[in-house]
């Protein structure tokens, strides 16, 4: 199994909801035109690929001098385990730029994994949820 990265891929709107979907993501993922319009209008996207399967992909929004936020990072369970997430990360922050502090909200699930990869944790954040 050899996996492809591309930074220059817009993946398809339904192959995207359906990883998300999988993964647990809370997103309006049924709404297939609101999706493409979440990938659409991001700065930085990272996919990862099995041949044709789309296995992992990374999206964010960037000012590319001070922070870019990951919005989503996402691997299927199948390809888990297998450096991918750290991989896509990796290239997210090149993509983003070396001057940029990388911000992120986690999972329970991920967040022992950012930790062991050097993160820093945050104590502070806030947050206002969208209305639909």
């Amino acid at each position: 199994m050899t996996i492809a990265y591309s930074t220059t891929e817009i993946p398809g709107a339904e192959e995207v909801a359906n990883l998300l979907r999988a993964g647990g993501f809370n997103r309006p993922l049924d709404d297939l035109t609101r999706v493409e319009r979440m990938l659409r209008n991001a700065d930085v996207i990272v996919t990862a690929r099995d041949g044709d399967t789309l296995v992992g992909i990374v999206r964010g929004l960037a000012d590319y001098a001070v922070y870019a936020l990951v919005t989503e990072l996402a691997v299927a369970a199948r390809w888990k385990r297998m450096g991918i997430g750290r991989e896509l990360l990796r290239l997210f922050r090149e993509q983003a730029g070396e001057e940029c502090t990388i911000i992120l909200h986690s999972s329970e699930e991920g967040h022992s994994f950012y930790g062991h990869l050097g993160w820093d944790n945050l104590t502070r954040s806030w947050r206002l949820p969208r209305s639909r």
